[in-house]
């Protein structure tokens, strides 16, 4: 199903790829399949004793000629490859941040008065049937300057020029690439609920799953969207999985606790609704938008565990108990990318990477996402297909030494 040595897996990753050059590509792919033989290891330790692969690698990371979207743009292409024949494709978008060690590089950030590391925007493919990982089909990285406009500016910015647009760029570009997007639903977290957003998809007649956090105004009961949750109609019960997470700082400066993965018994309640446009904003979108909402509740909640409940907007239909599951399952899904980010930044090591500029370290990024997949991929067979055989991504050499190094005694 996936090339099994690393340098057939570069060519059919990176081939596409339009450096300008037959020796750059050349350079990249053969960097690449190193690189991915040793996810973690920096650029000469992947290269090894072979100083002219180690050289080639350094000069492919340091030419401004090789633009990392150029690299981009093959993977991409390469993975909405991997999405065809696919009965129901899911793109799920997530933000993360990579923060930068290398102390020069870091410090020459502060002095230009810019933020200290990397903002990442990824949409991830994934099968919405199977939730195998198919690729990156968009990526935008970014550094965010510390003299940004605040939150008091929010209601007066155009949209189109705050960051929150991120979330309709991607679609927009990932449109460009795949125009054919009757099966792309594209899946969100609370951050994705904007209602320029919403207006953008229900408009254009796009397909996706978000979880709302904001308390709409709606037509109905002349209230607010949670009142009308208690009267929506029950569609069943079941049982969803609540991805684990570790520990992080909110904007509040508290610290939002770690959270195990487990299961929860929960109750589907859904019904259509339609949006009033927020009061006092500047914004094109001053008409109703109308979404399907679902939500989940958790009914039996074990001691000390926070209730699950999501609230969950969709184009998607909610008629039967089985279109009303389906819904939860899609949202369900949006944790691999959570476990993407996380292979990019502990499988592949790219918050250590002691590059010296910020155009070297893009390049890393782009070289390395697609690694980061590779990853993700094997996870899932293992999960997925646990008496399958390794060797259906490993070659003999790499499953004989990686059994070595786990089976010492």
């Amino acid at each position: 199903m996936y090339p099994r040595d690393t340098r057939e897996w570069a060519e059919s990753v990176f081939g596409t790829c339009d450096l300008g050059d037959v020796r750059r590509l050349e350079r990249l792919i053969d960097y690449a399949s190193r690189q991915a033989l040793q996810p973690k290891a920096t650029t000469s330790r992947a290269c090894g004793e072979d100083t002219a692969a180690l050289e080639g690698a350094q000069r492919l990371l340091r030419n401004p000629d090789v633009d990392p979207h150029d690299i981009d743009e093959g993977v991409f292409e390469r993975s909405l490859q991997g999405c065809a024949g696919r009965e129901r494709i899911l793109a799920i978008q997530d933000t993360t941040t990579i923060k930068v060690r290398h102390r020069p590089l870091a410090q020459d950030r502060i002095k230009d008065n810019s933020a200290g590391g990397w903002f990442v925007h990824t949409a991830l493919a994934v099968d919405g049937k199977t939730g195998e990982p198919l690729g990156v089909i968009d990526q935008e990285r970014w550094l965010r300057p510390k003299n940004r406009p605040g939150t008091a500016s929010r209601g007066t910015r155009p949209y189109q020029e705050k960051e929150s647009y991120k979330w309709e760029l991607s679609l927009r570009r990932v449109r460009q690439r795949l125009p054919a997007t009757e099966r792309l639903v594209t899946v969100g977290d609370r951050e994705s609920d904007i209602y320029e957003f919403l207006y953008f998809m229900t408009t254009e007649g796009l397909r996706f799953v978000v979880r709302g956090r904001q308390e709409r105004r709606v037509d109905y009961h002349g209230g607010t969207l949670a009142d009308g949750k208690d009267q929506a109609p029950v569609f069943g019960h079941q049982t969803v999985w609540i991805g684990q997470r570790g520990a992080c700082p909110q904007r509040a400066g508290t610290m939002r606790p770690a959270r195990k993965k487990r299961e929860a018994h929960v109750e589907l309640r859904a019904q259509r609704a339609t949006f009033r446009p927020p009061k006092n904003r500047h914004t094109a979108a001053r008409e109703p938008v109308t979404v399907n909402v679902v939500w989940v509740v958790e009914t039996h909640v074990p001691r000390g565990a926070e209730a699950l409940e999501w609230m969950l907007l969709t184009s998607e239909p909610i008629e039967t108990d089985e279109d009303v599951a389906r819904v939860v399952k899609d949202y369900e899904h949006r944790w691999i990318i959570e476990e993407y980010h996380q292979a990019w930044k502990t499988g592949c090591a790219i918050e250590a990477r002691a590059l010296q500029s910020d155009e070297n370290l893009d390049r890393i990024y782009a070289i390395t996402s697609p690694i980061a997949v590779r990853l993700l991929q094997l996870k899932h067979i293992q999960n997925d297909q646990p008496d399958q055989s390794c060797q259906s991504m490993l070659s003999e050499d790499e499953w004989q030494c990686l059994y070595a190094s786990v089976e010492r005694g």
